[in-house]
């Protein structure tokens, strides 16, 4: 899987560069640039998509060059230039602005007007040098130079003094006189310097290394699904390792350090506003896991992730995670009501409202696992109707473990049989698409359709709930005011309590069914 570059990005009618400054590299570029922000943004000065294309390629190349500059300058890995090597590059831009006005010079009014100009910072000795970054890092990124902080400040005069004399030759050439400049032969001839195995090149000049991030990744992924793991973590995973590479602002597995990974989790917890079980469970995860893989594979030396510790503040509970009976009976009958008062809504969204409450007020199941059920997996089993969560099928299930639920006799009388009956194969609750990777996630968009149907139709805006998992919650309450034995619960749900006496025997359907039916009807207000 190729690293996504960043692309330019329109705003106002203008293509914009848009880009994050890595962690690394933060300090010394607001020092550099005398700025304050975390991000760099250019307009591109077009409206035309192909030509904005054109020009963020070659300004996110050269930005990436003067990171490189700076990480090879706080590392101490710079060449010095000498006197010499420093007139010679001012030279190059000499003879530049030369050729560029040769032919057709400006006014000599403007000549003069640029010369007032350069005139007017004559006296910020040693500051000059800020008015020509831009051209003196396309020469430094184009010869492959890091140079240390005193030959840029250095160079930056030379290109000060280099464009001045430029400037009065333009004034002579707009004046018809092409005579050559007495002081146009000062510029020596550019030899670089020799470089050192000590001295790394720029990224444009250097070798990539063939250990990325993204190979970490394809490693990990594999691993995972011989593992018989869920299919959904893959997706969340590279979801986010995606977006600790734009952070960083490469793909290289072997230049990620733990202060890169500590300015990430910074950044989402502080920047982003992620909660800290977030950033640890899911974004931190992720990473942490396919470096760990690749140190125990011996691939990598080290995990940039361990050690880096996200403290999660005790919650302070303020009443139940499930919903209360109340609130349970106000959604069961909110979705029996007449699909019609759901207006425009797609019909697979409505059936999702309908049926999704139902099964998860009796199954205790995920509602991820409820939407996506297609017509088959409800079966007779021992003459018992039952529903099958099963991975097979590019289906995600967090244990990654098949179970069967018995339906309560309850959801039998609302319906459900006839509605299974009536609906052709496949999904029950999206239409089937062509690419089976993309059936979770029309799977997760009917069950975000549900969540806020919950919220904004129901109008159950308690934020102390999530309104699907509160299901789950509820069911084992349920259960346990039921005498239903913990194990028993387990089974229903796909919970697992990690001990060896729970792998032995099988929960067949008749003893589920025995215990299911235990639980009350559902009582509607």
């Amino acid at each position: 899987m190729a690293f996504a570059m960043p692309h330019p990005i329109l705003r106002k009618n203008t293509w914009y560069l848009d880009v994050r400054i890595p962690a690394d590299v933060l300090e010394p570029y607001r020092k550099y640039k005398s700025s304050k922000g975390d991000r760099v943004r250019k307009s591109l000065g077009t409206i035309d998509r192909a030509e904005a294309k054109k020009r963020f390629a070659e300004e996110y190349a050269n930005l990436q060059n003067t990171f490189e500059r700076l990480r090879s300058e706080v590392a101490g890995k710079t060449v010095r230039l000498s006197n010499k090597q420093i007139t010679a590059l001012a030279g190059i831009h000499y003879r530049d602005l030369l050729c560029r006005f040769e032919d057709d010079p400006p006014e000599v009014t403007q000549t003069r007007d640029t010369l007032t100009a350069l005139g007017s910072i004559q006296h910020l000795r040693g500051r000059r040098g800020k008015w020509f970054r831009k051209v003196m890092d396309d020469m430094l990124n184009k010869e492959g130079l890091a140079i240390d902080e005193d030959s840029y400040l250095r160079l930056g005069e030379a290109f000060y003094e280099a464009a001045t004399q430029a400037i009065e030759a333009v004034g002579r050439f707009a004046e018809g006189d092409y005579s050559p400049d007495p002081k146009g032969n000062r510029f020596p001839p550019w030899t670089p310097p020799t470089e050192s195995p000590e001295e790394p090149r720029l990224a444009s000049e250097r070798p990539a290394s063939e250990l990325t991030i993204d190979s970490l990744f394809e490693r990990w992924e594999k691993t995972h699904l011989a593992n018989n793991k869920a299919q959904g973590t893959i997706r969340d995973f590279r979801a986010k390792v995606e977006a600790f590479k734009s952070f960083i602002g490469h793909g290289d597995a072997e230049r990620v350090t733990t202060k890169d990974v500590g300015a990430w989790v910074d950044y989402l917890l502080h920047d982003k506003g992620l909660s800290p079980k977030s950033v640890r469970g899911k974004y931190l995860a992720a990473v942490a896991s396919i470096f760990e893989l690749a140190v125990s594979r011996g691939a990598i030396d080290n995990n940039p992730a361990k050690g880096i510790r996200v403290d999660i503040p005790k919650a302070q509970k303020t009443r139940e995670s499930g919903y209360s009976d109340a609130e349970a009976a106000i959604i069961l009958k909110a979705a029996l009501g007449d699909p019609v008062t759901l207006g425009g809504m797609a019909e697979w969204n409505k059936k999702a409202i309908r049926w999704v409450p139902w099964l998860c007020a009796y199954t205790g199941a995920r509602v991820s696992e409820i939407t996506q059920l297609h017509r088959e997996d409800f079966e007779y089993i021992q003459g018992v109707l039952s529903i099958r969560i099963t991975p097979e099928g590019g289906k995600s299930v967090k244990t990654g473990n098949y179970r069967r639920i018995p339906l309560h006799s309850h959801l039998l009388e609302t319906g459900i049989i006839e509605f299974i009956r009536d609906t052709r194969g496949g999904p029950l609750f999206f239409e089937d698409p062509a690419d089976m990777e993309k059936r979770l996630d029309r799977a997760r968009s009917a069950g975000e359709k549900v969540r806020k149907w919950v919220r904004n139709t129901v109008g159950l805006t308690d934020k102390r709930i999530q309104p699907n998992h509160a299901w789950r919650h509820r069911f084992k309450t349920v259960c346990y005011n039921a005498g239903i034995e913990t194990r028993y619960a387990d089974a229903i749900q796909g919970h697992e309590d990690g001990s060896a006496a729970s792998s032995y025997g099988d929960m067949e359907v008749l003893a589920l069914k025995r215990e299911i039916e235990k639980i009350p009807h559902q009582v509607i207000l």
